[in-house]
């Protein structure tokens, strides 16, 4: 069978079935981009592209490899030790372990198992940054932008696993609203965090995240103490079927902001709701961060020194991106981040609040709805213990 509708096309023949249907939906739409490019099929090795086109992730120890043809059915190499069994292609294996050892030569085993299936002439599309030594002797093209730009628009099940991954990160935060106080040590926040989000994703949640440094914009975890009167930028992303949320919300560690804190709070606060009021498809997201940066950046002397936000999905970091070294656009389809923030000595690191969002042909969605500030919402933990709140 030879599919001939376009790039754009493919895209949109796509309900909101399960990963299934999705993922035959993108191998329809690289098939349509490769007939565009003049290739006869695409050799996949990236693990993001594996998940993308075939809903297989969390097995990165043991590589997969697939051929993607314009004709009939694409077929993926996954090692003997991999239980996964996708049902979008036609399934290989290869030896990727020998009694329990895993072999050095993972990656050549898994393209080997099927660079056979490829056309025995055309030119070959692939997804890696060089040429596979299986490919030498053929002319080979690189398709990786090709993927970027179909990945950009995520479809339903993506945005699904999106918000799986949205609800884990928030389970997070509500652990760790409880416990932060003055005194608990940063590795020990991050612990409690960490297992409230694998509980609520019902599996393991891949990287996290690394800022939860107290009285610092941000970092990694240390075996410090939060200090009394330090704010704490918690900013974390479970990544849930491979896809990733990223979210921020600042603490006070001892339960309450000073009167400058919660100014810059209100600040950061309102600019993130101003932000998505002019954010659409054809918008500038260059414009858009620069009007936020104007609004910010010196306010009372604080400075907002970093992106606004940018894609989410399969990378932590994708487009569209809000950073003035890039000039995206605003599309249907887009998941992103807004990540507004202020910094300033005195505020004893700084303020950054970020949300998820998809852009669909209804508008703007938000993706997160954990309380921008838990502790006026909840209470600190103190004041929970005393029957405050």
């Amino acid at each position: 069978m030879v599919f001939r509708m376009s790039a754009r096309d493919a895209l949109g023949a796509i309900d909101a079935d399960p990963s299934r249907e999705g993922c035959v939906a993108r191998q329809h739409a690289l098939r349509a981009a490769l007939l565009e490019r003049g290739l006869k099929a695409a050799l996949i090795v990236q693990p993001s592209h594996i998940t993308y086109l075939f809903g297989l992730y969390g097995w990165r120890a043991i590589p997969a490899a697939a051929v993607v043809g314009v004709d009939g059915d694409a077929v993926l190499a996954i090692g003997v030790s991999c239980p996964a069994e996708p049902e979008t292609a036609k399934l290989v294996r290869y030896e990727d372990c020998r009694f329990t050892t895993l072999r050095d030569e993972r990656e050549a085993l898994a393209v080997a198992a099927v660079v056979e299936c490829l056309p025995s002439a055309g030119r070959i599309g692939v997804d890696s940054h060089g040429q596979p030594f299986a490919l030498r002797a053929r002319e080979v093209a690189p398709i990786g932008d090709a993927l970027t730009t179909l990945r950009r628009r995520k479809h339903p099940d993506e945005i699904a696993r999106i918000e799986r991954a949205v609800s884990a990160t928030e389970a997070g935060y509500e652990a760790a609203a409880a416990i932060i106080r003055p005194g608990l040590i940063e590795t020990d926040l991050f612990a409690a965090f960490l297992a409230a989000a694998t509980r609520a994703a019902g599996e393991p949640i891949g990287e996290l995240g690394s800022d939860f440094r107290g009285g610092a914009p941000g970092g990694r975890s240390r075996q410090m103490p939060l200090a009394e009167g330090d704010l704490l930028p918690l900013d974390a992303g479970a990544v849930v079927g491979g896809y990733t949320a990223d979210l921020c919300r600042t603490f006070a560690v001892s339960g309450e902001f000073t009167p400058a804190q919660r100014d810059a709070f209100s600040a950061v606060r309102d600019a993130l709701i101003f932000a998505k009021t002019i954010i659409r498809p054809g918008v500038s997201c260059r414009a858009v961060f620069r009007t936020l940066h104007q609004r910010l950046d010196g306010y009372r002397g604080w400075r907002f020194d970093h992106h606004l936000g940018h894609g989410i999905g399969l990378c932590a970091h994708e487009a569209p991106r809000l950073n003035p070294h890039w000039d995206d656009v605003f599309q249907e389809g887009d998941v992103f981040t807004l990540e507004p923030g202020l910094y300033g000595d005195d505020l004893r690191a700084g303020v950054r609040l970020e949300e998820d969002y998809a852009l669909t042909s209804d508008g703007l969605r938000q993706l997160s709805s954990y309380p921008l500030d838990p502790q006026s919402a909840f209470g600190s933990p103190a004041a929970r213990m005393n029957g405050q709140h």
